[in-house]
């Protein structure tokens, strides 16, 4: 009898919970999915990480380079992106160094942003082989983040005019 009443109560709080993030979005998710889900069936590859992300009130996960090697290597070489729209690169301080795309076989887009998250300036890039003289794709501005997603994606991902990147996980970038 005690463990009838026992379930009955984790039934009752659950439930009260299942209310609490409800379907009227009073917590900023009209989907009724927890905070955090879109990271929840992805994993990372490579020495990657992953970050959440909100771009005009849509949760996102997207693969994080926030370390001068992750950086570098990018998605070099990387054909898929196995269920991330794309990846942010993220920069302890301002920045001006353009992207390019060498080692790179996929067409990327890439938005610039500045620390508040908004675009700076996006870019469609061409692939590249292995060879020194790939070219450049620089910012219009100072940048603290950028997004690369496969060429054309930004709108999908909805970074475009005047929309914002806010970042909801815990980053370190050095």
């Amino acid at each position: 009898m005690r463990l009838g009443a026992l379930v009955l109560v984790a039934a009752l709080a659950l439930g009260g919970c299942g209310e609490a993030d409800g379907a009227d979005g009073a917590h900023g998710h009209d989907d009724g999915e927890a905070p955090g889900a879109a990271c929840a069936d992805l994993e990372p590859f490579g020495d990657f990480g992953e970050v959440l992300v909100t771009i005009g009130g849509e949760e996102r996960c997207l693969l994080l380079a926030q370390t001068p090697e992750q950086r570098a290597r990018g998605l070099m070489e990387v054909t898929d992106l196995e269920g991330y729209p794309g990846m942010l690169f993220a920069f302890p301080q301002d920045s001006s160094g353009g992207f390019w795309m060498r080692n790179t076989p996929t067409a990327l887009s890439i938005a610039y942003l500045d620390a508040s998250g908004a675009i700076v300036s996006t870019a469609d890039m061409a692939p590249c082989e292995d060879d020194p003289s790939c070219p450049s794709y620089p910012a219009d501005g100072p940048y603290r983040m950028t997004v690369e997603v496969p060429r054309g994606e930004l709108a999908a991902l909805g970074l475009t005019g005047d929309a914002r990147l806010t970042v909801e996980s815990e980053i370190h970038p050095s």
